[in-house]
């Protein structure tokens, strides 16, 4: 982002001064910070200027301004600690309420206008998924799938928040953004669509490092019932169930054999597959 566009400026020697409003604006992360003003800026030699800290690295040299930076900087550090677990405290509570927390809404919903915590189905969008889990019961395989609603033109997730204005910061444009098998495997395993909330899925490592980790399933936050369901649990289950099995096709857009994922070898326990040989005269 900007940050790095400007880290990279100054070691391009395009940058001698940074000015900020204060001393925070730069950086909360206490050790990181102090690098950059004692180290790595003079190394580089990049005035730095926090406005509202009164505080200019030409000057601070043995001054009071200078000797109470690490103190501030570990004052900042704190409260950045300090907002990340009111923040996680409270999403946690609205989880286990069964509030949608998230800031877009799953493929085939949109959130209430009344209720930004509440989903309601986007009908289109919902007539999209209920056709995906069709043609997964009908033994289709995600590839064919997806290739089947992008012959049709149907805009993917992707494309579909990008029209609404909803597009996701950080990603990378694309001419179009298309389907995809594992974004058809993604709805066809999200329980979200039997009227279920599940969230909790995921836990950052740190309010210091920007790394996402899984959880098990039994950490998950999971309650039932909490909006209108687009797939019923009997399909749903069903879905699961071939997803489960590893079924082929002949060719793109064929109806996958009979016993596709259903035979094994009895030998490895690999799944079996059908060949074709041409008959010899």
């Amino acid at each position: 982002g900007r940050l790095k566009r400007l880290l990279y400026d100054i070691d391009e020697g395009r940058i001698d001064c940074i000015v900020c409003k204060d001393l925070s604006r730069w950086g909360r992360e206490r050790i990181e910070t102090g690098t950059y003003i004692s180290k790595i800026f003079k190394e580089k030699g990049v005035r730095f200027i926090a406005i509202n800290d009164h505080y200019d690295s030409l000057t601070a040299e043995g001054s009071e301004t200078h000797l109470i930076m690490p103190i501030k900087a570990l004052t900042n550090d704190n409260y950045s600690r300090d907002i990340s677990m009111k923040i996680r405290s409270s999403l946690a509570i609205k989880r286990e309420r069964g509030e949608f927390t998230a800031a877009f809404a799953p493929y085939g919903y949109r959130k209430d206008p009344e209720n930004v915590n509440h989903l309601i189905i986007d009908e289109p969008a919902a007539r999209i998924v209920r056709q995906i889990f069709s043609m997964k019961i009908d033994g289709f395989s995600s590839y064919a799938i997806a290739q089947k609603l992008n012959q049709r033109g149907i805009p993917s997730p992707g494309e579909q928040r990008r029209m609404n204005g909803n597009e996701k910061k950080g990603r990378r444009r694309t001419a179009k953004a298309k389907w995809y098998a594992p974004e058809i495997n993604r709805i066809l395993r999200n329980e979200i669509y039997t009227g279920n909330m599940v969230q909790g899925r995921t836990e950052k490592v740190s309010y210091k490092v920007n790394r996402v980790v899984e959880k098990p399933r039994d950490e998950w936050d999971i309650v039932e019932g909490t909006h209108e369901a687009v797939i019923s649990r009997t399909d749903f289950e069903i879905v699961q169930s071939l997803l489960d099995r590893d079924t082929m096709q002949s060719r793109p857009g064929e109806i996958p054999y009979l016993f596709s994922g259903l035979l094994y070898c009895g030998d490895c326990g690999c799944s079996m597959c059908r060949r074709k040989r041409p008959l010899k005269n």
